[in-house]
């Protein structure tokens, strides 16, 4: 519960800051996760330093969703779930 909290906090800090920036000016990037409407090869899965687990996705058809283990005592574990992409594009700029 506590972990689901955070993770909730920590999206909606993201989509106010990506927010903020579209406000500014103009979107650096925009990308829908739905099915069919973004490209996997341009983002590379990151793993944390301190996680052997590289994480997966799996692809539904308005989102995708980090592959978590099966046990549900194994469900809110940093070390099976955690599940981090970057694009591969780097920006430049003043932003």
């Amino acid at each position: 519960m506590k972990r689901t909290w955070m993770n909730t906090v920590c999206c909606g800090v993201l989509l106010t800051c990506w927010a903020e920036v579209a406000i500014a000016g103009e979107a650096l990037l925009s990308v829908s996760l739905a099915k069919d409407k973004w490209n996997p090869t341009a983002w590379v899965i990151a793993r944390n330093p301190t996680v052997q687990h590289p994480g997966k996705w799996i692809q539904r058809d308005t989102c995708i969703e980090n592959v978590t283990p099966a046990d549900p005592a194994k469900r809110s574990s940093l070390e099976d779930t955690l599940t981090t992409m970057v694009y591969s594009k780097k920006f430049t700029g003043d932003y």
